[in-house]
């Protein structure tokens, strides 16, 4: 039997939500509904607040919420941009990127006193922090050179080291509950010879379908591949005992879902809960003038750097299908 809770991030571009799942029950509540992009929920370590990032205006922020959706707050107030929290084992730190220096690196803040300390200072971006169980390392992925691997930082020293080296990029680091393995996704079948911007952000929005998800164990170095079906994987999460990975996956053409397999045998689990809540959220068709607004004001550098994508975008994928994908797609999820 499945237990604990999920959030999860769900909508369409320039309009997501929290969204959290109680599995003992089954009942999905809505943990927000304002005008704001609200993405990238992670619960607690006692799964009694919420950390997610909030597009509000021109900044982009982090905000810590209780779990039943009230009491919202900014703890980046003086920060242009912070995305992607994680929480220390202790609950009293967050770990998220930031860019004050012109690319993404690592911070920590200390909820209580609102003290900010630099974590990265590498030439390159780091992304998707993950904090170790034990409360000694934080796992992050970044493109050093031509490939985006895994990496662990030890807090006390800074000290880094580099977990992942094959082919194909390698994103979205999650600890065991037990702090000996880590999930990941990886893209490692069809392993590109350069990086390209626009297949990258490509592959964002859109999906690869070489994305899949892998563990690798932090003794040995061993690497293992979970899943294997023909689809897009991503976002993956343990459960809090450690024995199963939920994550989400879609297909093309399909919507994102929430998927739950055994960490043994890769098998899936059975899972479903009434989706009736995000139904009646997302029952506005996809604007296109909402779309282009969004991503401008999610990443302005995305139209400064490569002006006209939103446009090719569209016309690539078609809006008919952007609509099918990205209707009711589930996203970011966590579990605890």
């Amino acid at each position: 039997m499945l237990t604990g809770k999920m959030v999860f991030a769900s909508g369409q571009y320039g309009d997501f939500d929290i969204f959290l799942l109680d599995l003992a029950t089954n009942k999905l509540s809505q943990l927000t509904s304002d005008q704001y992009w609200n993405d990238y929920p992670r619960l607690s370590p006692d799964a009694r607040r919420v950390a997610f990032t909030s597009a509000r205006g021109d900044r982009q922020e982090i905000r810590v919420m209780d779990v039943a959706g009230g009491n919202s707050r900014s703890v980046t107030p003086d920060l242009q941009f912070a995305a992607f929290p994680c929480w220390s084992p202790d609950g009293k730190q967050l770990a998220f990127v930031s860019t004050p220096y012109f690319k993404a690196d690592l911070f920590s803040l200390e909820l209580e006193s609102g003290k900010v300390r630099r974590l990265t200072s590498s030439p390159h971006s780091d992304t998707y922090p993950d904090w170790s169980p034990d409360g000694k390392k934080i796992a992050f992925c970044s493109q050093r050179g031509m490939n985006q691997d895994l990496y662990l930082l030890e807090l006390d020293s800074l000290k880094e080291e580099r977990i992942t080296t094959r082919p194909g990029p390698d994103t979205s680091p999650a600890f065991s509950p037990d702090g000996k393995k880590i999930a990941f996704v990886s893209q490692r079948s069809e392993a590109r010879e350069r990086f390209q911007l626009l297949d990258s952000l490509w592959d964002f929005f859109y999906g690869h379908e070489g994305l899949e998800i892998w563990v690798v164990e932090l003794g040995s170095g061993k690497l293992r591949q979970i899943m294997t079906d023909r689809g897009v994987d991503r976002n993956v999460r343990w459960s809090p005992d450690g024995t199963d990975l939920a994550f989400t996956s879609s297909t093309h053409g399909s919507d994102a879902r929430i998927k739950i397999c055994e960490y043994e045998t890769g098998k899936g689990i059975p899972f479903n809960y009434d989706r009736e809540p995000l139904r009646r959220e997302l029952e506005r068709p996809l604007d296109v003038a909402d779309l282009t607004k969004a991503m401008t004001k999610y990443s302005p550098a995305l139209h400064k750097w490569t002006p006209g994508f939103v446009e090719r975008f569209l016309e690539r994928v078609g809006k008919r299908e952007l609509d099918q994908i990205y209707s009711s797609t589930e996203r970011y999820l966590d579990w605890r």
